[in-house]
Formats: C-alpha cells, sequence, structure tokens
C-alpha cells in the first residue's frame, strides 16, 4: 500500500517547485519584451483569490474575489494562526495560455475567454493533522479591468508604438553600418536611437509618458466590471503525506462586481454552490450561499464590508459579517486582512478572522 501512495504524497512539492519556476519565467523575460503592447497593458490590480484555495474553507468568505487576469499568482492563506509559525495553506494559480504563448491584441480579444482560462491547485493542512489538496479552473466572462481589451489604452499605444517605429527607421538610415550588427545588438541601438529622438522631440522623456499613461488606466481600472465563473474539486487524506486520498468537495461561483459610488467604490455579488463529505469517507451534503461586498478607496488601498447568507441541509442556516482592508505593498505584491462575526441558529456569534499574502506577476514598469 505504502508504495502505491508515496507517487500521490510527491504529486503536490514536484508542483509546486514547477510552478514556482514558471512564476520566474515571465520576470525574466521582460526585458526581452518590453517593447510588447501586450505586456505593457499588465497593470498591478488586486490579486484575486483562486477556486482551489477558496473550496479547501481557509478563508472567511462565500465570495470569489475577481480582479486583473495574470500569467501567475500566489496566495499563503493563515499567516498568523495561533497554532503555526508557517503558512498552512499555499495554492497557485496560472493562465497556461497567456503564460505560454504571445498573443496579439486581437488575438488576445478575439479569444479572451481562453487566455482568461486559469487553473490552480492548493494544499493545506487538515484540522486532524491530515492533508487536503484542491485543484480548480476558472474563466472570465467578462472583464473591463483588462487593459489588453481597453481600446483607449490600446489606441495610445499603438500611436506610440507607430512613433517609435519611425524613429527607429530614420536611426538605421543614419546608421547604415549597423546593418552589418548581429540582430541583438541592431535592435538594441535602433530602441535606444528611437528613445533619444523621441526625448528630444517631445522634452518628454518616453519611460515618464509611457509611465503616466499606465498610472492613469490603473487608477480607472481597478473597480471595472467583471463577471466570472469557477469551479473546484478537493480531496483529503488522514495521512500528513496525503495518503490514501479521498474525494471530499465540489463547489461553483460565479461572481458579479461593479463600479460602486464612481471611481470610488466597487460592489461585488458572489454565488455558490458546494458539496461536501460530513468528515471522512462520511456522507455528502449540500450547501448554496450568497454574498454582497463593497470595496471603497483607491486601488492600492481600499477597505471593504461584506455580508454572507449560508444554507446546508445537514443544519441550520449561517449568516456572518466582515469588515477588512486591502493594500498594495509593492508591484505584484498584495496583503489584506479582514475580521468578522459568523452566527448560526441560537449559537454565540463566532469571532473570524482572516491575513493573507497574495503575490503575483509584476506590472512591466519601464
Amino acid at each position: 500500500m505504502q508504495s502505491q501512495t508515496r507517487p500521490v504524497a510527491c504529486v503536490v512539492p514536484v508542483l509546486l517547485v514547477l510552478v514556482m519556476c514558471m512564476f520566474l519565467h515571465p520576470m525574466i523575460s521582460f526585458a526581452q519584451q518590453e517593447e510588447s503592447i501586450a505586456d505593457l497593458t499588465r497593470l498591478d490590480l488586486a490579486v484575486p483569490d483562486n477556486p482551489a484555495n477558496n473550496i479547501l474553507g481557509l478563508r472567511n468568505t462565500e465570495i470569489l474575489r475577481p480582479s486583473s487576469l495574470r500569467e501567475v499568482s500566489v496566495l499563503l492563506g493563515d499567516l498568523f494562526s495561533l497554532n503555526s509559525t508557517i503558512p498552512k495553506s499555499i495554492s497557485f494559480e496560472v493562465a497556461p495560455l497567456l503564460m505560454l504563448s504571445e498573443p496579439s491584441l486581437n488575438e488576445f480579444k478575439d479569444l479572451h475567454w481562453a487566455y482568461s482560462t486559469r487553473i490552480s491547485i492548493a494544499t493545506s493542512e487538515g484540522k486532524d493533522g491530515g492533508r487536503q489538496i484542491a485543484l480548480g479552473i476558472r474563466m472570465s466572462l467578462l472583464d473591463q479591468s483588462d487593459l489588453r481589451v481597453n481600446q483607449e489604452l490600446i489606441d495610445e499605444y499603438r500611436v506610440f508604438g507607430k512613433v517609435m517605429s519611425d524613429f527607429g527607421t530614420q536611426c538605421l538610415e543614419e546608421n547604415t553600418e549597423w546593418a552589418l550588427l548581429d540582430d541583438e545588438d541592431r535592435d538594441q541601438r535602433i530602441k535606444q536611437c528611437a528613445k533619444e529622438k523621441l526625448t528630444s522631440a517631445t522634452r518628454v522623456p518616453a519611460d515618464k509618458s509611457i509611465a503616466a499613461i499606465r498610472e492613469k488606466a490603473k487608477q480607472d481600472a481597478w473597480n471595472e466590471a467583471i463577471l466570472e465563473i469557477g469551479a473546484a474539486l478537493a480531496a483529503q487524506s488522514q495521512d500528513s503525506l496525503a495518503a490514501n486520498l479521498m474525494s471530499s468537495s465540489y463547489s461553483a461561483w460565479l461572481t458579479w462586481a461593479q463600479p460602486f459610488l464612481g471611481e470610488k467604490g466597487q460592489l461585488l455579488l458572489g454565488m455558490k454552490g458546494r458539496a461536501d463529505r460530513n468528515g471522512y469517507g462520511g456522507d455528502w451534503f449540500s450547501e448554496a450561499s450568497i454574498a454582497l461586498r463593497g470595496y471603497f478607496g483607491t486601488n492600492s488601498f481600499k477597505g471593504f464590508l461584506e455580508g454572507d447568507f449560508l444554507a446546508r441541509d445537514d443544519r441550520s442556516p449561517a449568516v456572518s459579517a466582515a469588515a477588512g482592508i486591502e493594500v498594495n505593498l509593492s508591484n505584484g505584491i498584495w496583503i489584506d486582512a479582514s475580521a468578522g462575526l459568523e452566527k448560526v441558529a441560537s449559537r454565540s456569534a463566532a469571532i473570524t478572522h482572516d491575513v493573507s499574502l497574495r503575490i503575483a506577476t509584476p506590472e512591466l514598469v519601464k
């Protein structure tokens, strides 16, 4: 029996190493892709939840938090547990098609559903010392916060790209000897020459003009409309090495986000359906929930209030409320924290709390 379960126990660490390698790949390649308009439109909006993490029941929320599409993101949950000095849960999410290809803006727009499809994996320590593992998938049916489909910004970048292309042609005509250089050296000289011509022509550094366009778009886009669907399945083991895994949960989400109170707010409506086992190998029960969350603030710092209602077929309904903050610590690094109360029937209200660190492929800063 042990020889059959050891491969299963090895799956998680192997996958974590592979995903971390994939996480590093986009950052290594930024310098090579800095002229790509698709990369220029990547902004540091909030790092979202993922289905694999949420199905494990580690977040005190019924909402699958949507946000900007990232190639790779990592979520470390339960950071300040009283019983552990390290996070008890970790999850990764990758957008395979977006990460492994370099689509044009037209390709991205035409196949947005495919490029926005993300796969997630999560693992956590169970209450009995066992191991929980989950797999998830989600897709954006609508995402107006994604600047790769923001026509106004795309037009700005295309104009900038055309100007730079024209300057590059002039540079090559003025320095015909560059044609004898290798491709990489020639391209670097043309880019540098074109930037110098742009700076001289506009008296505004090219880097600053790009940064200004992106920063304004970021502030305008953080609370735009999003519609996402997601699903996940989970398995649990009574062994810390994940031996004898058994299916434990199935879940599906729908989340709708809309601007609220102008540029300062966003309103989220979430719905979830779920089937769970009652303990390891126990009978199945079902539940359904609806939740409402309101954000107020800016992209880099915002507070939120949330209310949830959860109905299960094996116990009384539960209602909960929470307040929290979401803070951008650095490019691609976010932290959120919340505290609240949960009430089930006549029982005393229970205090809930949550602190999570989120890391994702950063925006391109030229």
